[in-house]
């Protein structure tokens, strides 16, 4: 009676350890087993598991028994006795996910199983949010799925714009090329008669012994005032054009990133005033369409500057005319100068700072700071403004005497005609020569600025041509970023409205590809900032994923001056399919029409490239197509979301 008393115990005993061996899910199926591997989990003829890895076999009643016997984990899918297995957490009503075995049983109620099936046996209570999370992941899909069509439907519109730009700098250049080419032979010629010309009043000079002493320090000094008013007048001239070129990029990012919906009325006379002298005047117009600084200081350009002056200054007559046009140029550039200036002095003074309009708030602070600059800049020159009265004394009676010889005046008659012709002919030529020298180099300096533009890679069908020195910003902290495309990036500070660069546009990222490395449009490098203290050059790095809006979202510093961003914008938005084009059409056409102009120019100007699909960057996060009904995409004027934590420089500005 014991016995069979005891042995009933150990029968039961033996069945409650069984019915533990091999947990299983409520629906019966084995726990932490994914659908599909179902299969795997069925024990063969002889009752027996095969481990994955087919190095051996054990019981079936092993299975999820909490004791690893198999090396890869396999016979313990829904238990954490093995360190390298896999639970499955099915998450009904969201995304299945796989967690690791050590989080099985611990107590704690993982994001990644939301069903909260990994806590089956301590007796935690785990909330089933999976309902919840798939719902959120719902919208999140809607949204981001208008986003892609809306975006998908504003880079056509880029695109079709980036042609018509492209199209305009290319006829450019050929016209220019153009006008260059027929310059030329003129420009040869010239300079060949001009030579001949030198040798031909060298040799009249050395005959009639002109160079007497005093006649020599004359003209040394003549030179000499010459030269100083070149050297002036060059300095005046660049100051202006490069201050008058300043003041319109400054104009323009106000144009382009303020927020009309605050209604600033300075703003507003600003712009107003700005358009009337684009309309007015052609130099304002020319420096708005090229950017004349980008090249300033370059040593292309340092070179030729010096061999400007090496001609220029090589004697009275080249150095006299040279003066002469830079005097020019700066009595062409400095209305225009002094109307900009007055325009953004005013929207300075009378803008509506508690607006807090961050593209007017860049854009004033900026110029304050250059006013200064540029005063500091002018306090050496007044003083060879003083004097330049005298040196065009010296200039003009220097070139009356020399008058005077040529007429035979000074001379007694010691020229014949025929010497007075070579003279007189020279003089002509040289002034004419220096015309064309002049109208030459602004023709290269245009070909330098146009082709910078057109030889870079402006991205697939050139779509960032459309947005090209754009800006966006954020606010971080005591700082704001602002990146301009394919041009530089800065780091403001609030305190002080001091601008650190943090690079120049430098190039696109790069992703693997079967054909090996291919550009990745998506991501843009900035780099060659201001140097840190004690560390790196500064740099940027911007990932773009496609959106209705461009927008900085985030903004974080890994490695000290190294800033990360991550942003948006509708140029890097994969190419919509003729269905999904449609789609985005009728959902926003009528908005976009507004801004972009009809949708009909898509269909009648669009052309498409052969190489698109080649050189169109593998789409990031990708979602598949869906219309997203009633929901409405994200505002065309959303505030840019805060980092969860903001970059901070860490060294000392």
């Amino acid at each position: 009676m014991l016995f069979q008393k005891t042995s009933l115990l150990l029968f039961c005993a033996l069945g409650a350890i069984s019915a533990k061996q091999i947990p299983k899910n409520e629906d019966g199926t084995l726990r932490g087993v994914a659908p599909e591997d179902l299969k795997k989990y069925e024990p063969d003829q002889d009752g027996m598991f095969a481990c994955f890895d087919g190095k051996k076999k054990i019981p079936f009643d092993r299975v999820n028994d909490d004791y690893c016997d198999c090396e890869d984990g396999s016979d313990e899918p829904g238990t954490a006795a093995c360190a390298n297995g896999k639970f499955y957490c099915k998450n009904v009503g969201f995304k299945p996910a796989y967690i690791d075995s050590a989080k099985v049983n611990d107590g704690i109620c993982d994001e990644e199983c939301c069903d909260g099936s990994d806590e089956w046996e301590t007796g935690v209570k785990c909330e089933n949010i999976c309902e919840k999370l798939g719902e959120e992941s719902r919208k999140l899909e809607i949204e981001r799925n208008a986003n892609r069509l809306k975006g998908g439907l504003i880079k056509e519109f880029l695109k079709i714009k980036a042609q018509k730009i492209f199209a305009g700098y290319a006829k450019d250049l050929e016209e220019i090329r153009a006008e260059r080419a027929k310059l030329e032979p003129e420009l040869n010629e010239l300079e060949a008669k001009v030579e001949k010309l030198k040798l031909q009043e060298q040799e009249i000079k050395d005959k009639h012994q002109l160079r007497s002493g005093k006649q020599k320090k004359a003209e040394d000094n003549a030179l000499k005032a010459a030269i100083s008013l070149r050297r002036l007048y060059l300095q005046l001239k660049s100051n202006y054009e490069i201050r008058l070129a300043t003041i319109i990029k400054l104009l323009k990012e106000v144009e382009s990133n303020h927020n009309p919906e605050f209604d600033d009325p300075a703003v507003k006379e600003a712009l107003k005033l700005y358009k009337r002298k684009l309309r007015n005047s052609d130099q304002v117009r020319i420096f708005s369409e090229f950017d004349i600084l980008a090249n300033e200081d370059d040593e292309a350009s340092q070179n030729l500057k010096k061999e400007t002056e090496k001609s220029d200054e090589a004697n009275f007559q080249s150095c006299e005319q040279a003066y002469q046009i830079y005097k020019g140029f700066k009595a062409q550039f400095q209305p225009d100068y002094e109307d900009m200036y007055k325009i953004i002095a005013d929207l300075e003074k009378n803008y509506n700072r508690n607006l807090h309009d961050l593209a007017i708030k860049s854009a004033t602070s900026e110029f304050v700071s250059l006013s200064e600059k540029w005063l500091q800049e002018d306090e050496p020159l007044k003083k060879d403004q003083k004097e330049s009265s005298k040196w065009e004394t010296t200039v003009e009676k220097y070139k009356n005497e020399i008058s005077k010889e040529n007429s035979g005046a000074a001379t007694n008659e010691e020229y014949s005609d025929e010497e007075k012709k070579v003279v007189n002919d020279l003089n002509t030529a040289n002034i004419d020569l220096g015309a064309l020298r002049t109208k030459n180099a602004d023709f290269d300096n245009r070909l330098s600025s146009i082709s910078e533009i057109t030889d870079a890679d402006l991205g697939p069908e050139k779509v960032f041509l459309a947005i090209r020195n754009e800006c966006i910003g954020f606010n971080a902290a005591e700082y704001v970023y602002e990146v301009c495309f394919l041009g530089s990036a800065s780091q403001v500070a609030d305190k002080d409205n001091s601008r650190i660069a943090l690079g120049k546009f430098k190039e696109y990222g790069v992703q693997d590809a079967p054909s090996g490395k291919t550009t990745n449009y998506n991501k843009h490098l900035f780099l060659n900032g201001q140097h840190c203290w004690n560390g790196p050059e500064r740099s940027a790095h911007l990932t773009f994923e496609c959106g209705s809006n461009s927008t900085i979202l985030t903004v974080t510093e890994p490695e000290k001056c190294e800033y990360h961003m991550k942003a948006t914008s509708p140029a890097v938005c994969p190419d919509l399919s003729s269905e999904d084009l449609a789609i985005a059409k009728k959902l926003y056409g009528a908005e976009l029409e507004k801004i972009f102009g009809p949708l009909s120019q898509l269909d009648k100007e669009k052309e498409p490239s052969k190489s698109s699909k080649e050189e169109q960057p593998s789409a990031q996060h990708e979602e598949p197509t869906k219309s997203p009904k009633e929901e409405q995409p994200p505002a065309q004027n959303e505030e840019p979301k805060q980092p969860e934590k903001p970059a901070v420089a860490r060294d000392e500005l």
